[in-house]
């Protein structure tokens, strides 16, 4: 099955729609920001990827009534027939953007121990610009894990409440999300 990529311009209306959304929600999300490619500035995007940080009444039920009501519907059934998980930290589904055009939509849930700046900077990817910065942190004795980054011979985590600390924990200079493939 062929992955419908559809104009930037509709992807980021799609975005724009639920994070105008989830923004107010301060007790449930204390930062809602759109990553991926529509943050890549890409001409085509396959899906929509939002990165939110858990505030204080984090629920992930009432996050489903959230995606509910803003008709963001689970992803479709795979090969074998599961449905992706809903929550805690990530929800898969699907948005209609035109008629009979749907898109997938991704909500990653940064809660601890995961940190804004890890899981920012691998959701914006591109997986393989990702899995570049995660390999460079590996030549540092550093590991991301569980949406954090920590000192492999003791396990003490390495603050990164910004992408920036991510970048500086690889000894790598501050790429722009447009320039990230």
């Amino acid at each position: 099955m062929t992955k419908t990529r559809v104009p930037l311009v509709i992807g980021r209306r799609l975005a724009d729609r639920l994070v105008t959304e989830l923004r107010p929600l301060g007790s449930l999300f204390s930062r809602v920001e759109v990553a991926g490619s529509i943050r890549r500035q890409k001409a085509t995007v396959g899906d929509v990827e939002i990165v939110a940080q858990a505030g204080r009444q984090y629920l992930p039920a009432a996050v489903h009534r959230v995606l509910d009501r803003l008709h963001v519907d689970r992803a479709p059934p795979n090969s074998i027939g599961a449905k992706a998980a809903w929550g805690p930290r990530y929800y898969k589904g699907t948005a209609r953007v035109a008629d009979g055009l749907e898109l997938g939509v991704d909500l990653f849930v940064v809660a601890p121990p995961a940190e804004w700046g890890d899981v920012f900077l691998i959701r914006t990817g591109e997986a393989e610009f990702s899995q570049a910065v995660v390999t460079r942190l590996r030549r540092f004795g550093l590991q991301s894990e569980d949406g954090h980054v920590v000192r492999a011979s003791d396990r003490a985590r390495i603050p990164t409440p910004h992408e920036s600390d991510v970048f500086r924990a690889a000894r790598l200079p501050w790429i722009p999300p447009e320039r990230r493939f």
